[in-house]
């Protein structure tokens, strides 16, 4: 396990399995900052739900719950790079702050799950950072399966990401999700027990 107060960086593409591998860790004794759980948090917070509701339109924001339509944002925010910059500008600085609170309040090691870890540099945040791979034709298989996304949203999506060549460079750690469960938990503990 890596020391009491270390801060690992656990990233991949959209659907390599960031969620697997992360449920496999608190029984190791780790703390999960999951970025995904952040942004459903910062996106109930009124003053990004303003930014993004002057940005993108006000059918942006659920009426009902008063937080951000993830679905609505989502296709406003794909539709073209300068609109996906502008998505980054609002939220990265709320979602940084709120990544750096719940590190602060952990009393485990922290594995910091952030799909956009280096997109959005918060690997100035982490001591070492593992990065997890998996061929692209399964991930969108997953995807599929998992989300309601058309292929072309799905490899829009996944376009603007960072390649797996680029994470790899920045890796202290691969993972290969491509084969059965075992292996995976095998390649889990030999990087975090």
């Amino acid at each position: 396990m890596f020391n009491a107060h270390s801060v690992t960086g656990l990233t991949g593409g959209m659907g390599a399995g960031k969620s697997t591998i992360s449920a496999m860790l608190p029984s190791l004794g780790y703390t999960i900052v999951d970025a995904d759980m952040l942004t459903r948090t910062v996106h109930r917070q009124p003053e990004v739900c303003n930014m993004l509701c002057q940005a993108f339109g006000p059918d942006v924001i659920d009426p009902v719950s008063l937080s951000v339509n993830r679905t609505i944002l989502a296709k406003y925010a794909f539709a073209s790079e300068q609109a996906r910059n502008l998505l980054d500008q609002i939220m990265r600085p709320a979602l940084k702050n709120a990544a750096i609170q719940a590190i602060h309040q952990a009393k485990n090691p922290v594995i910091l799950d952030a799909p956009l870890l280096f997109e959005a540099g918060w690997d100035d945040l982490t001591d070492q950072n593992v990065v997890i791979l998996c061929p692209e034709y399964i991930r969108i298989q997953r995807i599929l399966n998992r989300d309601n996304l058309s292929i072309e949203h799905i490899k829009k999506r996944l376009y603007a990401q960072m390649s797996d060549i680029e994470r790899c460079t920045k890796a202290d750690y691969l993972i290969y999700n491509c084969a059965d469960i075992q292996n995976i938990r095998r390649q889990v503990l030999n990087i975090f027990a």
